[in-house]
């Protein structure tokens, strides 16, 4: 039971490998910070549950009635039906009351229709359905209390519309429908004219999750902790950029990579360690994909595209689920909003259970993104690498001396576009928080109390039951699906169509190939400090 607290409203010198090591953690470092959140993934699926929305529902009750039901002069007549108990002749008699002082308000039949189509109605409590039938008599033709079933307003499209669509493979009732036909709207065979409504108020509550927020305040402290260590016990200056890693070889060139300079890091993956001695030069523009394994993007591109079919599987059982064929059906439900037909078929014992199971698919993008970014790290590390074939430019570094720069990002730069033209105002970060965004709409946490109508109104802290489900929006899904193949496009596009400039060779985050190309002279001993350009004496 989950405690829940409302508020309203490779080989060579042991120098070598080592950098191996220390280049790969900024490898696949995207963002700006240098730390890597080893436990972000438990946060990131306890985060969103600490905090959540809840809107309460009513289960009304409609009930059909003549309009000598509303004549006060006249005693309500119930029989023959089975209504005649005291507490029901009691609630029609207030209801009746109601209806005539002014405190139910009259609805005509199209704005009645509209006021419920909706799957949970927070505001009204009693509906009476005004019918100039006099078969029977009766004044009180038919009463239903409406409960969480698939279609729970199939009453506004009439008699041959079912409640449970889904199940009995029948038309769907829908706003449209309902109000394309209310010249003929009828109920138990009588045309129903115009609805006395009685309106109510109910607040939506902002709830807090207390075993959800221990769990992060666990992690966090957990977190901090390890970061302090760190922080107060590692002395070294880290390997955060490549300009780090130049910097210390410059500083202390290795000899197991000397009359090397011109061997890339594929040499040193495949662990082809030629002899040292001088080679031939033969300039080649490379292409980004160039920078990272064939292996690293097989797993990227295979991993989206299961992910994307995944996707597309649920999408397409979700659209027959719910009854739905085409994007128009999508669009008109839209984003994150809950349909009885899209809920997933799976009993939740607990809030946490549902939220954990809601936000999987956020801890899914996450790793796909670690990925994906890494890929575009890579790239951009490599293009900035070859930047020193051109010209002599300082090393940025994370503490600069000399004419050293230093870094305010590790290797994707602020202005780093999403855009195949590579403009400047979409960064990756929008791409991710979109991605977010629109993963918190396609599968999301239900949490409705639903309160019972009667005679007195609906206490809210005292709910009839609580439904607790996950729910998705198959047009977010779709939405989803589209963004995140167009992203997976453009990564490919970029590492296919565009060049490094030639003139250095292709290092990679390779710490191996990286010392090759670090043999100043001798005599040379600032050069670490100074502004740098890659040449063969």
């Amino acid at each position: 039971m989950d405690s829940i607290t409302e508020i309203k409203t490779p080989q060579g010198s042991e120098k070598a490998v080592s950098r191996v090591q220390d280049t790969f953690i900024f490898e696949s470092q995207g963002d700006r910070y240098p730390t890597r959140n080893t436990n972000g993934w438990r946060r990131g699926l306890q985060y969103n549950s600490v905090v959540f929305t809840s809107m309460p529902s009513i289960a009304y009750l409609y009930a059909i009635v003549d309009e000598d039901f509303l004549d006060t002069a006249k005693p309500i007549n119930l029989s023959p039906n089975d209504l005649e108990f005291p507490d029901v002749a009691v609630m029609y008699e207030s209801l009746r009351q109601q209806a005539t002082n002014g405190t139910m308000k009259r609805y005509e039949a199209v704005d009645c229709m509209t006021a419920f189509a909706t799957t949970f109605v927070n505001r009204y409590s009693e509906v009476l359905l005004v019918t100039n039938s006099t078969d029977t008599d009766s004044d009180v033709h038919d009463q239903v209390w409406i409960d969480t079933s698939q279609i729970p307003y199939a009453w506004i499209c009439g008699d041959s519309y079912s409640s449970q669509p889904y199940l009995d493979k029948s038309a769907i009732c829908t706003l449209a429908t309902a109000i394309a036909n209310v010249s003929r709207w009828e109920l138990t065979g009588r045309p129903i004219n115009y609805c006395m409504v009685n309106e109510v108020s109910l607040e939506c509550k902002l709830n807090f999750s207390l075993p959800s927020m221990m769990v992060v305040i666990i992690a966090n402290i957990f977190k901090i902790s390890i970061m302090s260590i760190i922080a107060f016990t590692h002395r070294t200056n880290p390997l955060a950029t490549i300009g780090d890693a130049l910097s210390s070889f410059l500083q202390e060139p290795d000899p197991a990579t000397r009359n090397m300079c011109l061997v890339t890091n594929s040499s040193f993956k495949s662990k082809d360690w030629t002899s040292q001695h001088p080679g031939l030069w033969q300039p080649k523009r490379r292409r980004w994909f160039e920078a990272a394994s064939i292996g690293r993007w097989c797993i990227c591109n295979v991993l989206c595209l299961a992910t994307i079919g995944v996707g597309l599987f649920l999408l397409v059982q979700g659209m027959a689920g719910s009854g739905m064929s085409h994007l128009s059906d999508l669009a008109r439900i839209g984003f994150g909003v809950t349909n009885p037909g899209a809920f997933v078929d799976v009993a939740m014992s607990s809030v946490t259970a549902g939220v954990l199971l809601a936000n999987l698919p956020q801890l899914i993008f996450t790793f796909l993104y670690v990925i994906y970014n890494g890929l575009f790290t890579c790239m951009l590390e490599a293009k900035e690498w070859s930047r020193f074939a051109k010209a002599r430019l300082p090393l940025r570094v994370s503490h600069p001396e000399g004419e050293q720069r230093s870094t305010g990002y590790l290797q994707l730069p602020y202005t780093f576009s999403m855009s195949f033209l590579m403009s400047q105002s979409q960064p990756l970060l929008v791409f991710a928080a979109l991605m977010h965004y629109l993963i918190s709409e396609s599968l999301f946490l239900v949490y409705v109390p639903i309160l019972l109508a009667g005679p007195e109104p609906p206490d809210p802290l005292n709910p009839m039951e609580t439904i607790i489900q996950v729910g998705y929006s198959c047009i977010a899904i779709f939405v989803s699906i589209i963004v995140g193949f167009t992203a997976l496009v453009i990564l490919n596009l970029n590492a296919i169509f565009r060049h490094y400039d030639p003139g250095v060779p292709l290092v990679g985050s390779c710490s191996a190939a990286i010392s090759a190309a670090c043999h100043p002279p001798a005599a040379d001993c600032n050069t670490a400090w100074k502004c740098v350009q890659w040449g063969v004496f």
